[in-house]
Protein backbone atom coordinates (compact mmCIF):
# COMPACT_ATOMS: atom_id res chain seq x y z
CA UNK A 1 0.00 0.00 0.00
CA UNK A 2 1.16 3.35 -0.73
CA UNK A 3 0.26 6.80 1.22
CA UNK A 4 0.18 9.92 -0.66
CA UNK A 5 1.75 11.31 2.91
CA UNK A 6 2.04 14.55 0.88
CA UNK A 7 -1.32 15.05 -0.10
CA UNK A 8 -2.10 14.65 3.45
CA UNK A 9 0.46 16.92 5.19
CA UNK A 10 -0.76 19.72 2.76
CA UNK A 11 -4.17 19.26 3.70
CA UNK A 12 -3.67 19.23 7.35
CA UNK A 13 -1.65 22.41 7.22
CA UNK A 14 -4.52 23.77 5.38
CA UNK A 15 -7.03 22.67 7.98
CA UNK A 16 -4.34 23.93 10.98
CA UNK A 17 -4.24 27.34 8.78
CA UNK A 18 -8.58 27.41 8.35
CA UNK A 19 -9.15 26.04 12.12
CA UNK A 20 -6.19 28.98 13.39
CA UNK A 21 -8.48 31.72 11.67
CA UNK A 22 -11.82 30.25 13.33
CA UNK A 23 -9.72 30.64 16.55
CA UNK A 24 -8.59 34.35 15.94
CA UNK A 25 -12.24 35.12 14.85
CA UNK A 26 -13.43 33.71 18.35
CA UNK A 27 -10.97 35.92 19.83
CA UNK A 28 -11.81 38.85 18.44
CA UNK A 29 -15.81 38.06 19.07
CA UNK A 30 -14.91 38.21 22.64
CA UNK A 31 -13.47 41.66 22.49
CA UNK A 32 -16.50 42.46 20.40
CA UNK A 33 -18.59 41.43 22.87
CA UNK A 34 -17.21 42.73 25.89
CA UNK A 35 -17.25 46.01 23.86
CA UNK A 36 -20.64 45.72 22.58
CA UNK A 37 -19.69 46.23 19.13
CA UNK A 38 -22.87 44.41 17.37
CA UNK A 39 -21.72 45.20 13.37
CA UNK A 40 -18.26 43.78 14.40
CA UNK A 41 -19.74 40.66 16.10
CA UNK A 42 -21.72 39.92 12.56
CA UNK A 43 -18.86 40.20 10.47
CA UNK A 44 -16.82 38.04 12.86
CA UNK A 45 -20.40 35.65 12.55
CA UNK A 46 -19.95 35.43 8.73
CA UNK A 47 -16.12 34.91 8.75
CA UNK A 48 -16.53 32.52 10.68
CA UNK A 49 -19.21 30.80 8.50
CA UNK A 50 -16.90 30.85 5.39
CA UNK A 51 -14.09 29.23 7.45
CA UNK A 52 -17.03 26.37 8.54
CA UNK A 53 -17.48 26.11 4.85
CA UNK A 54 -13.72 25.61 4.15
CA UNK A 55 -13.39 23.10 6.89
CA UNK A 56 -16.38 20.63 5.33
CA UNK A 57 -14.53 20.83 1.92
CA UNK A 58 -11.34 19.96 4.17
CA UNK A 59 -13.12 17.44 5.10
CA UNK A 60 -14.73 16.26 2.22
CA UNK A 61 -11.09 15.81 0.65
CA UNK A 62 -9.24 14.14 3.66
CA UNK A 63 -11.93 11.14 3.22
CA UNK A 64 -11.50 11.35 -0.43
CA UNK A 65 -8.23 10.29 0.59
CA UNK A 66 -8.74 8.14 3.06
CA UNK A 67 -10.47 6.11 0.92
CA UNK A 68 -7.71 5.03 -0.23
CA UNK A 69 -6.23 3.92 2.83
CA UNK A 70 -9.60 1.97 3.00
CA UNK A 71 -11.32 3.70 5.72
CA UNK A 72 -7.83 4.08 8.02
CA UNK A 73 -8.07 6.70 10.96
CA UNK A 74 -5.22 9.57 10.98
CA UNK A 75 -4.10 7.75 14.12
CA UNK A 76 -3.70 4.01 11.83
CA UNK A 77 -2.07 6.11 8.80
CA UNK A 78 0.81 7.26 11.10
CA UNK A 79 1.01 3.45 12.60
CA UNK A 80 1.58 2.16 9.40
CA UNK A 81 3.30 5.15 8.34
CA UNK A 82 6.32 4.48 11.79
CA UNK A 83 7.08 1.15 9.83
CA UNK A 84 7.96 2.68 6.59
CA UNK A 85 9.16 6.69 7.21
CA UNK A 86 8.89 7.94 10.68
CA UNK A 87 10.09 11.43 9.90
CA UNK A 88 6.93 11.76 7.67
CA UNK A 89 4.42 9.79 10.45
CA UNK A 90 5.87 12.14 13.07
CA UNK A 91 5.32 15.55 10.85
CA UNK A 92 2.03 14.41 10.41
CA UNK A 93 1.58 13.68 13.78
CA UNK A 94 2.77 16.74 15.16
CA UNK A 95 -0.08 18.23 12.73
CA UNK A 96 -2.18 16.22 14.09
CA UNK A 97 -1.59 17.23 17.85
CA UNK A 98 -1.50 20.64 16.28
CA UNK A 99 -5.40 20.40 15.22
CA UNK A 100 -6.29 18.78 18.45
CA UNK A 101 -4.94 21.78 20.34
CA UNK A 102 -6.44 24.63 18.39
CA UNK A 103 -9.51 22.76 18.56
CA UNK A 104 -9.35 22.76 22.33
CA UNK A 105 -8.68 26.42 22.31
CA UNK A 106 -11.89 27.08 20.11
CA UNK A 107 -13.96 25.29 22.68
CA UNK A 108 -12.45 26.61 25.25
CA UNK A 109 -13.06 30.69 23.73
CA UNK A 110 -16.66 29.75 23.02
CA UNK A 111 -17.76 28.60 26.24
CA UNK A 112 -15.97 31.98 27.48
CA UNK A 113 -18.25 33.79 24.56
CA UNK A 114 -21.62 32.07 25.65
CA UNK A 115 -20.78 33.41 29.16
CA UNK A 116 -20.16 36.87 28.04
CA UNK A 117 -23.32 36.37 26.24
CA UNK A 118 -25.52 34.67 29.31
CA UNK A 119 -24.40 37.83 31.21
CA UNK A 120 -25.16 40.49 28.40
CA UNK A 121 -28.82 38.93 28.67
CA UNK A 122 -29.09 38.91 32.24
CA UNK A 123 -27.94 42.61 32.38
CA UNK A 124 -30.68 43.95 29.63
CA UNK A 125 -32.88 41.77 31.78
CA UNK A 126 -32.48 43.75 35.17
CA UNK A 127 -31.94 46.97 33.29
CA UNK A 128 -35.81 46.50 31.95
CA UNK A 129 -36.60 45.20 35.44
CA UNK A 130 -35.30 48.60 36.70
CA UNK A 131 -36.60 50.96 34.31
CA UNK A 132 -40.50 48.75 34.29
CA UNK A 133 -39.96 49.58 38.55
CA UNK A 134 -38.86 53.06 37.96
CA UNK A 135 -42.72 53.75 36.29
CA UNK A 136 -44.96 50.95 38.06
CA UNK A 137 -46.13 52.79 41.52
CA UNK A 138 -44.86 51.30 44.40
CA UNK A 139 -47.75 48.87 46.01
CA UNK A 140 -47.48 47.50 49.75
CA UNK A 141 -48.30 43.93 50.50
CA UNK A 142 -48.80 42.00 53.27
CA UNK A 143 -47.07 39.09 54.31
CA UNK A 144 -48.33 36.60 56.34
CA UNK A 145 -48.58 38.24 59.93
CA UNK A 146 -50.12 41.20 58.88
CA UNK A 147 -47.22 43.57 58.53
CA UNK A 148 -46.24 45.39 55.42
CA UNK A 149 -43.37 44.67 53.09
CA UNK A 150 -42.57 46.55 50.38
CA UNK A 151 -42.22 44.72 46.98
CA UNK A 152 -38.50 45.46 45.71
CA UNK A 153 -37.19 44.10 43.31
CA UNK A 154 -32.91 42.53 43.29
CA UNK A 155 -31.56 45.24 40.49
CA UNK A 156 -28.03 45.39 41.43
CA UNK A 157 -25.73 44.90 37.83
CA UNK A 158 -22.34 43.80 38.27
CA UNK A 159 -19.77 43.51 35.66
CA UNK A 160 -17.99 40.78 34.14
CA UNK A 161 -14.26 42.08 34.06
CA UNK A 162 -13.04 39.05 35.75
CA UNK A 163 -14.37 36.65 32.93
CA UNK A 164 -12.70 39.38 30.25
Amino acid sequence: MIINTEKIENILNYEITTYSNIQNCILSKKEALIKGDIEALQKIDNEILIYEQEIAKIEAERNNIKGSFQRMTLGEVVDKLQKIDKQQAERILEKKEKIKEISKNIKKYNEVNTELIKHAIKLVENSISSIIGAFVPETKSYNSYGKSSKNTANTMISSVIKNA
